[in-house]
């Protein structure tokens, strides 16, 4: 039993040191990769999760449905920005419009 873990260790050993040199044979070479992804893996950033963007979803609702958004909101905002804008160029065209 004694054999067997000294050879393990010297198997060990045996990967750690020759395993790493570029072009490495596969027999010493194939217990890196897995000892990276379980010893540092971990500590590589998660890509953060994509989050709904609520403004667009209400204007979208508001320009296909009509739906009004909820009154405070930025998309409720920007509807009203949209209103004014749109009121304005109307009063605008109107003035040039006349003699």
């Amino acid at each position: 039993m004694s054999i067997l873990i000294a050879l393990t260790v010297v198997y060990a050993i045996a990967c750690g040191t020759l395993g790493a040199e570029p072009g490495a044979p596969l027999w010493l070479s194939w217990p890196l990769p897995i000892w990276s992804r379980i010893a540092h893996d971990w500590r590589r950033p998660r890509a953060v999760a994509v989050r709904p963007d609520y403004t667009r979803i209400a204007m979208l609702e508001h320009e296909l449905f009509g739906i009004e958004p909820k009154p405070g909101t930025a998309a409720a905002a920007l509807v009203n920005a949209k209103h004014a804008a749109k009121a304005l160029r109307s009063a605008g065209t109107s003035l040039h419009n006349e003699p």
